[in-house]
């Protein structure tokens, strides 16, 4: 009964930055409640301008400038790419980005492709997270991955056990 009940555990959903591994939050982008921060405005915004210019502004301010962090591992900042873009070039790599965000705001469930700097300890987990996907073939979701990261207090030996003993398999059914 135990392997039937660790196999049906489900994960919450994660923060639409897919540089973040923290829980997604109810808001207009699906973002953790630190991802969002930045984007959050008290004025009214119904069609979404404000909100869809800030994060404009702020993917293009990473493709330019980038966010400045030696630890950074984000695909589309300057700082981890060490590759600063002009600013036409930063535009035309926003374009596609940022093209369909329109069409995830406005439906029921948002699941935006988002690429945002995080911070250092977010970053590590993630990493360490990869890494223990990566080492148990495929074995199990990176999200359990995450969890054990965090429950090891991020001792890579200690993850595994952790995922042998609690975590629910890939591709088993009952």
């Amino acid at each position: 009964i135990h392997e039937v009940k660790r196999q049906q555990q489900v994960l919450p959903p994660v923060c639409c930055n897919r540089n973040c591994i923290r829980p997604k939050q109810k808001n207009r982008l699906s973002l953790c409640q630190y991802c969002f921060g930045p984007f959050w405005i008290t004025e009214d915004d119904p069609k979404n301008a404000k909100l869809m210019q800030r994060v404009a502004r702020k993917l293009h301010s990473q493709l330019t400038v980038g966010c400045g962090n030696a630890w950074c591992r984000n695909k589309y900042c300057a700082t981890s790419t060490n590759d600063p873009k002009d600013a036409t070039t930063a535009a035309s790599l926003l374009i596609p980005m940022i093209k369909n965000l329109p069409k995830e705001l406005a439906s029921y469930n948002p699941n935006p492709e988002l690429y945002f700097c995080v911070d250092e300890s977010v970053t590590r987990k993630k990493f360490l997270a990869e890494t223990l996907a990566s080492q148990s073939d495929g074995k199990y979701d990176l999200g359990w991955c995450v969890v054990a990261i965090e429950n090891s207090q991020e001792d890579l030996d200690r993850a595994q056990l952790w995922l042998d003993r609690n975590a629910p398999r890939r591709n088993v059914k009952y």
